[in-house]
C-alpha cells in the first residue's frame, strides 16, 4: 500500500497494484487514522502504521506551511521522527495530535518585535544609568515643588545613610486610608515600629 495525504471523505490509500497497473494483491496494512490540531485548524489524516513520525510531518508541511524542523507533534508528550504510528497505540476513534509550530513569516514577525523591544529596553536602561541628579531636579518632581512648595516640616536625608531618629521624633507626610496624618514612631524599649493617627 501507498500512503497518500487526501483530505477527509476521499480515499487516502491506494494499493500499489493499481499504481502499477498490475493485478497482484499486496496484503493490507492496518491504516491509522487520527486528527492533527494546529491553530484552531483540524486536519484529518490516514496513515499506514509503519508510518513514522517524521513522514507524518513532511506531510503536514504542504497544509499548515510549517518547515518539518520547526514541528513539534505531541500525543502525551513531544513525539520522536524515528517512532512509527503503530508504536504510539493511538486510540481506534478521535485520536488527536497536537502540531506545534510557527510559519517562517510569525517567527520573523516575533524575532523583529523581540528585537525592537530589546533595543528600546537598552534605551531605557541608558537613560536610567545616566540619571544621577536629585529627585528635586527630575521633570516630576520638579513639577510638584513648583505647584505645591517645599514642605516646611520636610526631613532631609541622604541616600544609603541610616539616622537614628529620636524617641520624640516622627516621620511626617504619611497618611491613612481616611486621609489622616500618620505619625510613624519606633518604641524604644521594643523596638517596634508603631503609627499613631
Amino acid at each position: 500500500m501507498k500512503e497518500i495525504n487526501a483530505p477527509v471523505g476521499e480515499s487516502s490509500l491506494i494499493s500499489e497494484d493499481k499504481l502499477l497497473g498490475t493485478n497482484t494483491v499486496i496484503p493490507q496494512e492496518s491504516s491509522i487514522s487520527f486528527t492533527v490540531l494546529h491553530n484552531h485548524t483540524k486536519h484529518h489524516m490516514v496513515f499506514q502504521s509503519s508510518t513514522t513520525i517524521a513522514e507524518v510531518k513532511q506531510s503536514l508541511e504542504p497544509l499548515t506551511h510549517v518547515p518539518v524542523d520547526m514541528q513539534k507533534l505531541i500525543f502525551r508528550g513531544i513525539l520522536s521522527d524515528s517512532i512509527t504510528l503503530g508504536e504510539l497505540s493511538l486510540p481506534s476513534k478521535g485520536a488527536k495530535l497536537m502540531l506545534v509550530g510557527a510559519k517562517p513569516s510569525e517567527a520573523e514577525q516575533v524575532r523583529s518585535s523581540e528585537a525592537s523591544n530589546h533595543a528600546s529596553e537598552k534605551t531605557l536602561d541608558d537613560c536610567r544609568s545616566d540619571v544621577t541628579m536629585d529627585w528635586s531636579e527630575q521633570t516630576e518632581h520638579k513639577l510638584v515643588l513648583e505647584r505645591y512648595g517645599k514642605p516646611e516640616n520636610a526631613i532631609i536625608g541622604i541616600l544609603n545613610t541610616e539616622e537614628i531618629l529620636d524617641p520624640n521624633e516622627c516621620l511626617l507626610g504619611l497618611c491613612d486610608k481616611r486621609g489622616q496624618p500618620l505619625r510613624l514612631r519606633i518604641k524604644p524599649d521594643s523596638g517596634e515600629l508603631c503609627y499613631y493617627s
